[in-house]
């Protein structure tokens, strides 16, 4: 990824740096030379940045055995931001936690919502256990208002209700990242507080973290499965068959996302870029979707419903995972001849990957 990505600048420790690969990246050692940063001007830098400049680069598992750089612009970010403290009412007084790691682009929809509405971001600590007591303990401790969870992780915090009671202060819990359990749904609607709102979230990293929600409070399910909801402002989407045309109500078709969120493309992978953005009939051949290759369909009132995926990828604790990656990467390692992965998924939606080798 260093490679590829070729940074100027790279924000580790020194204990890190010592084994890092050679790189033209200049190193900035948070242990070392913090005091220095510290006595740095804190007014903004003067270096222009126009809405076509790059926000970040996040990478997701490739099917070729290499990560693919995700490249999100400032205009997209923008965008997301606005949208979500919108839709979220983020008030200065709300107190966001900081619960992923910033290699996922979960925590940009905790950090950049945050600082934007004026809202207070808490970190947290990397010594803290994950069991839900210590959970709702660290949250009622710092008086949290609002948390941002994959939905593996929000399903276990369910599972512990009966015995735990969710904090006085948690007033938005957003979930995303996999499906959510129609059961758990219920489960949290029978214990948690009514003034507790619950949002289930849907999108993928080529289209900034986020480009659907559903308020999960109500019981609104057609389908007997939960809704990942409707688009957020300046989302356009689509729901084409294998022709494609739109695929009518109830039937399920792969989805396109386009308009502002949508990235870039892929860093230095024009080939990719090109198959995965595509233009849609009727949209203009400069107007460009992102061809999610997920199975989805919209129901009469508008919600839609996630059907699966059209190819190998599977979401493993809300992380992208793609078994032809962990089957290139196996057979790299001397004596493995051959490698196949498969998918298994329990009674409790807990998914794992098994590879069988030929040695």
């Amino acid at each position: 990824m260093l490679a590829d990505a070729e940074p100027d600048f790279i924000a580790t420790t020194e204990k890190l740096w010592e084994k890092m690969p050679s790189t033209h990246g200049v190193p900035i050692l948070m242990d070392r030379d913090l005091p220095g940063v510290a006595n740095m001007p804190e007014t903004n830098p003067e270096t222009p940045v126009a809405p076509e400049n790059a926000a970040y680069i996040i990478y997701t598992s490739g099917s070729t055995g290499l990560p693919k750089g995700v490249v999100i612009e400032h205009a997209s970010l923008t965008s997301f931001t606005k949208a979500a403290a919108d839709l979220y009412e983020i008030q200065p007084s709300d107190r966001i936690l900081q619960f992923a790691s910033i290699s996922f682009d979960a925590s940009v929809e905790e950090i950049f919502p945050a600082l934007y509405s004026g809202a207070s971001l808490v970190i947290k600590p990397r010594d803290i256990v994950h069991t839900p007591s210590e959970f709702f303990s660290y949250c009622a401790k710092e008086q949290i208002t609002i948390v941002d969870l994959p939905t593996a992780y929000w399903h276990m915090l369910t599972d512990s209700l009966e015995t735990l009671r969710i904090p006085d202060p948690l007033r938005l819990v957003i979930i995303g990242g996999d499906a959510a359990d129609p059961e758990r749904v219920e489960k949290w609607r029978r214990h948690a507080p009514g003034f507790v709102r619950l949002v289930n979230t849907y999108g993928p990293t080529e289209t900034t973290v986020a480009v659907t929600f559903a308020d999960l409070d109500q019981k609104s399910e057609e389908t007997g499965e939960v809704p990942i909801g409707r688009p957020f402002p300046n989302v356009n989407l689509c729901i084409l068959n294998h022709f494609n045309q739109p695929s009518p109500f109830g039937v399920a078709g792969e989805l396109y996302i386009g308009g502002p969120q949508t990235a870039r493309g892929y860093l230095n992978r024009p080939e990719l870029t090109r198959d995965r953005f595509v233009p849609v009939a009727d949209a203009g051949q400069d107007t460009l979707f992102f061809k999610t290759r997920d199975r989805t369909l919209l129901t009469p009132s508008g919600q839609i419903v996630f059907k699966g995926r059209m190819d190998r990828q599977v979401k493993i604790r809300g992380f992208r995972v793609e078994p032809g990656e962990i089957e290139k990467t196996a057979t790299l390692y001397p004596g493995i001849e051959d490698c196949a992965v498969t998918v298994e998924k329990n009674t409790d939606s807990h998914v794992r990957t098994i590879a069988f080798i030929v040695l």
